[in-house]
């Protein structure tokens, strides 16, 4: 859980994740979906990232609070102005957030060759139908996570990656929050699969 800082990079205001402490944390007071993304650049983080804005409304209605989070200070400013996603980002430069999490890195050789499996092409097919791109700069075989978080503290659910072509299944973040999906409508997923291949999430 995250303490927040002010702080502003360029013309971008941002808060800075300073300290772990869930005493103090923001997550005490509302229900909060929290997207741990890899980095800013990232062609799939971006595709993430529009899927939740676009829960973002039914978000809202029932006071959820959707928060970004990244190490990837230098992607931000392209990422903003993508309008990708309509959250609170926060910058966690000495991935604090991801030791906590115990997010792992992936080799280079298995993260690249996982972008040629049936669901990396998949997602990337996704990717292009949606008319998001992406980069290559930075740190591309940290991995990330989301987190549904109660009031108060209990995780709904918990996602975390284990290639980087895994995503979230937004159907269980519905479910666990009670959206009806056809209040949100149809997200850019590919096919019925949630997470790509192999198991990633659970609850």
């Amino acid at each position: 859980y995250w303490l927040l800082n002010n702080r502003l990079i360029g013309h971008i205001p941002l808060r800075q994740i300073f300290q772990l402490n869930s005493s103090k944390s923001f997550l005490q007071d509302q229900t909060c979906v929290i997207a741990i993304f890899r980095r800013f650049g990232c062609k799939f983080c971006r595709l993430e990232a529009l899927n939740l804005s676009q829960m973002k409304p039914a978000f809202d209605k029932r006071r959820i609070r959707l928060v970004g989070i990244s190490f990837d200070e230098d992607g931000v400013k392209d990422f903003v102005d993508g309008n990708f996603f309509k959250g609170e980002l926060f910058l966690d430069p000495d991935r604090s957030t991801y030791r906590a999490m115990d997010f792992k890195r992936v080799s280079g050789l298995s993260g690249f060759k996982s972008l040629f499996t049936k669901a990396g092409r998949n997602l990337n097919s996704v990717a292009n139908a949606a008319h998001v791109s992406g980069n290559f700069s930075g740190d591309g075989w940290q991995t990330g996570g989301l987190l549904v978080v109660e009031k108060g503290g209990k995780v709904l659910y918990q996602f975390a990656q284990e290639k980087v072509v895994n995503h979230p299944d937004y159907t269980k973040i519905m479910e666990v929050l009670k959206i009806d999906p056809k209040e949100v409508g149809e997200l850019h997923v590919a096919g019925t699969a949630s997470c790509g291949d192999g198991v990633c999430s659970k609850t």
